[in-house]
């Protein structure tokens, strides 16, 4: 008897210990996946695999609206304009030689159908090799300009070539400083309810190289993000937010409800903005209303039963 009553009082015992770790609120923060960049930055990219035929830009360079800075060579694309002139050369002169009668009705319907997909094809493809001559969107200076680059070596659409800051955010006059940081990111459902404005926290960057840093939120959307402006944060390109791609269109739709927030650096937190000229995902570790396993377990089986229900 003694022996089965020790074994009730530690079955209790453990019960109880279990319940009190599931109603007692241990997690006092959120994690929101973000993006940190200087306001005002624009990147640089080839528009398609091309080679570099020269450029006459360097670092620290101001520059002015149109002026050119990169010029690209795409051997592939001036193929498929010889190819689609060829063709069209062709299906224009089967055209002036049908003559206008029944017979050749159907015939000219197909010729010019072929000729009016020629025609955008080719000026798509003028477009795309007009995009080869990289000029400069807006006024502002030449910044993290790729020191690898050289006149015939390859690069892809992912290649980075240089960084355009504004002139609000010139680093060499010193005024890129944390003001013109701004973070972005998208915070879970679960979480969007207990996070509030002015709640502070920290951001981590995904590199190494780059130093932690406090945040303060100054922003959160009450709407759910019905597309992913930042394709990095993507579980498909190593982020952390899951999405699915719409069918027939480029641009990523997160799964399930994530609602956008903006932060920014604390007020006297040492933060050189320079360094993020280029992008950088991380994660904000932000301050939140304390929660229970049990109350997040509830919650979100009462979130499914909603939407299962069509609520």
């Amino acid at each position: 008897r003694i022996a089965a009553s020790r074994r009730t009082l530690a079955t209790l015992g453990t019960v109880l210990l279990l319940v009190l770790l599931a109603v007692c609120p241990w997690s006092r923060s959120v994690n929101i996946p973000a993006v940190a960049r200087i306001e005002g930055v624009v990147s640089l990219y080839a528009p398609v695999p091309a080679r570099l035929a020269g450029f006459e830009t360097v670092e620290g360079k101001r520059v002015r609206q149109g002026e050119v800075l990169f010029q690209l060579v795409s051997p592939d694309l001036e193929d498929e304009l010889l190819r689609v002139h060829a063709e069209l050369a062709l299906v224009s002169a089967r055209l002036a030689r049908l003559a206008a009668d029944a017979r050749d009705r159907s015939l000219r319907i197909v010729l010019e159908t072929r000729e009016r997909y020629l025609r955008e094809e080719q000026a798509g493809l003028l477009r795309q090799k007009a995009a080869l001559t990289i000029a400069a969107p807006r006024d502002g200076t030449i910044s993290n300009l790729d020191t690898r680059l050289m006149a015939g070596m390859w690069l892809n659409s992912h290649h980075r070539l240089a960084v355009l800051l504004s002139a609000n955010n010139d680093p060499h006059d010193g005024h890129a400083s944390s003001t013109g940081l701004e973070i972005k990111g998208l915070v879970s459902e679960a979480g969007f309810n207990r996070i509030a404005v002015g709640a502070a926290g920290r951001f981590v960057p995904d590199d190494p190289q780059l130093s932690p840093f406090p945040v303060i939120l100054q922003e959160r959307q009450p709407i759910s993000a019905v597309r992913l402006d930042e394709p990095v944060l993507a579980e498909t390109q190593g982020g952390l937010v899951p999405v699915h791609a719409e069918s027939g269109r480029e641009e990523l739709k997160p799964r399930g409800a994530w609602f956008p927030v903006r932060l920014s650096p604390a007020n006297g937190a040492a933060v050189d903005a320079a360094v993020f000229a280029h992008p950088s995902r991380g994660q904000v570790v932000l301050d939140a209303d304390p929660e229970s396993f049990a109350a997040r377990l509830f919650r979100q089986v009462a979130s499914v039963l909603i939407r299962e229900a069509g609520f």
